[in-house]
């Protein structure tokens, strides 16, 4: 019998847009909750509900925002870390293991509920020490500073540079925007809504950039009148294609402006004109709000047909001949205005996080690790929103680290305690350390729930489905028949629950995968799998659904070649 390796099982990442056949070895036609590093593949972690003390978060929370203080020391971490949640109506802030209501106020000291439009999606910026956000259909908001900090006691109010008359341009009167960005020092902002003072009607500027003048690191702008010589406001519009503004974000000394058409670079010359434009990619655009992620190499982001990466000189495709058909193919058409993409800095990955077809919030997501050049998919708790920050999860600490125990021994019944093996994304030194590292977290308007990532092996409670699988496999000999009668795959994993393994065989290609198993299969047990499947193209599947993890990092195949039944002969 011939034994057959393949190592690096986990480089070539999940190929679903070419014929399984036409795969590298190290390549896989298909998976889910899985991801890739270092060669090999990995079942995911898990997501747990965070900030929920003492009952959960107050509202639906639709969007997320961070704002990172620092101590006189330039010292920070998760006492100076703010967590902000804005609903349809109201804004609020999770600070020292609390919420409080930001929402704006009346002069009676009445709310004045918002009035956000369902699916649309709240912008923030944080340039210096200012906290602007923005839903495109109020006026901005603006967090007020009291010696240069925040206060959880202070409620968001209107910008006042922007509602005041003597501080915007004569005659007009600018609604609210839709975008909101800090530029060298300058508060950039598109899709204004404008009031013509004069003729007291509104119309919707949608390719038109505004920018204040320049700021000071504690004070917001000291005006928008574009019309003032003596400062550096002003607005230019973008009409070289027909396509709206959705997006914008800055990328080092460039600002980038995505319309749904096309894409333009904005670069600071200075005065008097501060801002000159340039059309970089004429014929792709952004199809979402939040559709746009800065990561290492400049930005990725989510169009009508593929995904593209964007460094400042070029825009190129990524998913062509990837897994394009897979996701795009599987997005509700009804809600694709939901679609966003988020960084994962600490795993280097990108997200692309969308609806599929049969539902109306974010339930999966498109992973690319950009620094192996891999993708995977993964199920998502049906999000609107993802934010990169802060966030100790309580439950695992019970506010004393001395909680945690090295295995699943408890001294004492009535402290809860958590077993440090079921922990796989910590060391035993890094507790202290994972206060100041930054974080995935996940906004559900469904059950008003918040979401940290990487927290054990299940989904909030839940056990977690998770498999990867290879079809098409001729071993380098697609037209010889292949006895298979083992597999030893070479698993790593931190408990006794079994791997279900499946083979499958096909005798063409045209001919649909006949699947046999399960088996089970205890990698801490045994080392070996045996089968006895025959066919000219193999397949396996290796799934879990259980409160585990696991890691494939390469797989032997045991075969005895067969004959040659159904080949062609040419003369």
């Amino acid at each position: 019998m011939a034994l057959i390796p393949i190592e690096n099982i986990g480089q070539g990442g999940i190929i679903t847009d070419v014929k399984p056949y036409q795969l590298q070895p190290n390549q896989w036609s298909n998976g889910n909750n899985v991801e890739f590093h270092a060669g090999a593949v990995s079942k995911l972690n898990g997501y747990k509900e965070v900030m929920n003390i003492p009952e959960g978060c107050p509202i639906e929370p639709w969007h997320l925002g961070t704002y990172q203080a620092h101590d006189n020391d330039d010292v920070f971490g998760s006492d100076e870390f703010y967590w902000l949640v804005f609903g349809l109506e109201k804004a609020y802030v999770y600070h020292g293991k609390s919420w409080y209501n930001i929402t704006r106020q009346d002069e009676d000291g009445n709310d004045v509920n918002y009035n956000t439009k369902e699916g649309s999606d709240w912008d923030l910026t944080q340039s210096g020490a200012l906290l602007i956000a923005t839903n495109g259909k109020d006026v901005p908001q603006f967090w007020p500073l009291n010696d240069g900090q925040v206060n959880v006691s202070t409620r968001l109010i209107d910008m006042e540079s922007w509602v005041d008359p003597l501080t915007n341009t004569p005659g007009e009167t600018d609604l609210s925007c839709a975008t909101v960005s800090g530029f060298k020092n300058h508060i950039v902002v598109t899709n204004i809504v404008r009031k013509n003072d004069n003729a007291n009607v509104s119309e919707d500027l949608n390719r038109l950039v505004k920018w204040s003048t320049q700021h000071g690191h504690y004070a917001e702008p000291s005006t928008w009148d574009v019309t003032d010589p003596d400062q550096d406001a002003g607005e230019y519009e973008l009409l070289d294609t027909q396509g709206p503004i959705v997006d914008t974000m800055p990328m080092g000394e460039l600002f980038m402006v995505y319309k749904s058409d096309s894409v333009y670079m904005m670069s600071y010359i200075g005065t008097p004109y501060m801002f000159s434009f340039k059309t970089l990619e004429p014929n792709v655009g952004v199809v979402s709000k939040g559709g746009v992620t800065e990561f290492p190499v400049g930005h990725f982001f989510f169009s009508t047909s593929d995904c593209y990466v964007n460094n400042g000189q070029s825009v190129q495709p990524i998913l062509t001949g990837k897994v394009r058909d897979a996701m795009y193919n599987n997005i509700n058409g009804d809600h694709y205005n939901r679609v966003f993409c988020v960084t994962n800095h600490q795993y280097n990955e990108v997200w692309v996080c969308y609806p599929s077809a049969t539902s109306d919030y974010c339930d999966k997501g498109l992973v690319w690790n950009y620094r192996e050049n891999t993708f995977s998919f993964r199920d998502l708790p049906n999000v609107t929103d993802i934010k990169n920050g802060v966030q100790k999860y309580t439950e695992l600490y019970k506010e004393d680290e001395s909680t945690i125990t090295w295995e699943s021994s408890d001294p004492d019944p009535s402290i809860p305690l958590t077993p440090w093996r079921s922990m796989t994304t910590l060391t035993w030194g890094a507790v202290s350390y994972e206060n100041v590292v930054s974080n995935m977290v996940m906004a559900s308007p469904e059950g008003s729930k918040l979401y940290r990532d990487q927290i054990g092996q299940l989904n909030d409670g839940k056990l977690m489905y998770s498999y990867i699988e290879r079809t098409g496999i001729d071993l380098g000999d697609p037209a010889t028949i292949k006895h298979l009668r083992a597999l030893w795959p070479k698993f790593q994993t931190r408990s006794d629950d079994p791997v279900f393994v499946y083979t499958g065989h096909q005798m063409s290609t045209d001919e649909a995968v006949k699947w046999e198993g399960p088996i089970t299969f205890i990698p801490n047990l045994q080392s070996k799998v045996s089968v006895r499947t025959t066919g000219k193209l193999l397949a396996v599947r290796f799934e879990t659904k259980s409160d585990t993890n696991w890691t494939l990092s390469g797989l032997e195949f045991e075969v005895e070649q067969g004959g040659r039944r159904g080949s062609r002969v040419y003369a």
